[in-house]
């Protein structure tokens, strides 16, 4: 028994940050004229003033939130599933990886002469999420024999929805409402595995 979670300054700041990055984000679509949840991508937003000031803080925000859930993390996970170390480090890496690749979603934008830029990084971008994604929440399904599974299936539906989503973005419609619901999840399973991390005093979180 790990007795009653206790909410950490971390799970505060994880929640602050995506709800801020949230909140910039539904200011920017109302700035934008006539947007359409239907057929335009979030990263519309950042293509016509003001709606792309609200959209770049918002980014930036996410970065900043999650930059430093992973230097929390990065210290403290390998003591708690130390047989995966190894594969920490690549995770690790590879959520770096997809950090940048926000940021230059946010400098290249989706018009013009950067779109092509922007298509690469921002199909990067959600690649990076859906194999790091599905990667640690494997690990903690088979490290931790009282993990919430819940929290590991929310995981793996967010990988199953960049797969759906690279499909419809490509051959067929709806791409951009399945882009807002994995963005959505992807954010409340961040929430809910650091929540769940509340359990292991070990990870000092």
């Amino acid at each position: 028994m790990h007795g009653s979670i206790k909410i950490s300054n971390t799970l505060k700041l994880v929640m602050t940050g995506l709800g801020t990055t949230g909140v910039l984000l539904i200011i920017a679509m109302a700035l934008y004229p006539n947007y359409n949840q239907l057929e335009q991508t979030i990263s519309k937003l950042g293509n016509i003033w003001p709606s792309s000031l609200f959209f770049s803080l918002a980014l930036l925000v996410e970065v900043v939130t999650l930059s430093y859930l992973l230097s929390k993390l990065k210290r403290n996970m390998p003591i708690l599933l130390n047989e995966y170390k190894t594969h920490l480090t690549l995770i690790y890496l590879l959520y770096s990886a997809m950090n940048l690749c926000i940021i230059g979603v946010v400098i290249f934008p989706s018009k013009g002469v950067t779109s092509d830029i922007h298509d690469i990084i921002a199909v990067t971008l959600f690649l990076l999420m859906a194999i790091a994604t599905s990667w640690v929440s494997s690990i903690l399904k088979s490290g931790l024999n009282d993990w919430n599974r819940n929290v590991t299936y929310l995981g793996y539906a967010c990988t199953i929805l960049v797969i759906i989503l690279g499909y419809l973005m490509a051959f067929g419609e709806f791409g951009p409402v399945i882009q807002k619901i994995t963005v959505f999840l992807f954010s409340c399973w961040v929430f809910l595995m650091v929540y769940e991390f509340q359990k292991y005093p070990v990870l000092k979180i």
